[in-house]
């Protein structure tokens, strides 16, 4: 298959930049692919979380995948956590991606509980984390997005994935700390593609970043495109 027809797009999960996709990219790019990575809420580098929304994000990223679609012929995405949330959300009323792949998605969030219990103290400390928000190096969370993150999360993120028919292959950790691995499969079975698989790492932590070339043979594999 001519490699310079397909075209990657890694979206990073809930990190205020896309370094952690830039990993991927860089492997998909030493395999001869062509790809870019992109934050959860698209394109540059964003440094106010404050107002911004689900559906922000996902428009955001679905200027991504249409301005690629434009130049390739085959485009897949690659969504870590976050990332694959809405790569899936953008499917369910889109058909231009050639397949998706999700990494540690967020299905059920573990220790959901304290979570929310610390979404209570945000307003305490979140004017100074967003002081030192704008300090690129330091690289701290979105706290300012957190509660938005999350009940996107636990609301529409999950609602209407019968809708989502592009092929779709999830990776996910047994041992991930963020996201409950045991809920994959109940989520998976909603998914209506005809081609969709589930695999599962022994090991690694909730985004496998340790093991990302194994997760791009896997992909390309499912894709027949290796």
């Amino acid at each position: 298959m001519d490699k310079s027809k397909i075209h990657f797009i890694v979206v990073a999960g809930f990190s205020s930049d896309n370094l952690e996709a830039v990993k991927f990219q860089k492997c998909l790019e030493n395999m001869g692919f062509s790809a870019q990575a992109v934050s959860f809420y698209g394109k540059g580098y964003r440094d106010d979380f404050s107002g911004i929304t689900a559906s922000e994000c996902l428009e955001n990223i679905s200027k991504v995948i249409n301005e690629a679609s434009e130049k390739y012929e085959m485009v897949f995405g690659v969504g870590i956590s976050l990332g694959g949330s809405l790569l899936l959300d953008y499917a369910k009323k889109n058909d231009n991606l050639q397949g998706i792949v999700g990494i540690g998605v967020p299905f059920k969030l573990r220790k959901i509980r304290l979570i929310h219990f610390g979404e209570k103290l945000f307003p305490v400390f979140l004017p100074i984390w967003n002081y030192l928000q704008k300090i690129k190096k330091f690289r701290l969370s979105p706290l300012g997005a957190a509660s938005m993150v999350t009940k996107y999360l636990e609301g529409e993120a999950i609602q209407n994935l019968d809708r989502v028919k592009t092929p779709v292959l999830l990776i996910h950790s047994k041992k991930d700390p963020v996201s409950d691995f045991k809920a994959v499969s109940k989520f998976f079975d909603i998914i209506s593609s005809a081609k969709k698989k589930i695999i599962f790492f022994d090991n690694g932590d909730h985004v496998v970043d340790h093991d990302f070339e194994s997760v791009a043979k896997h992909s390309l594999d499912f894709f027949d495109i290796s």
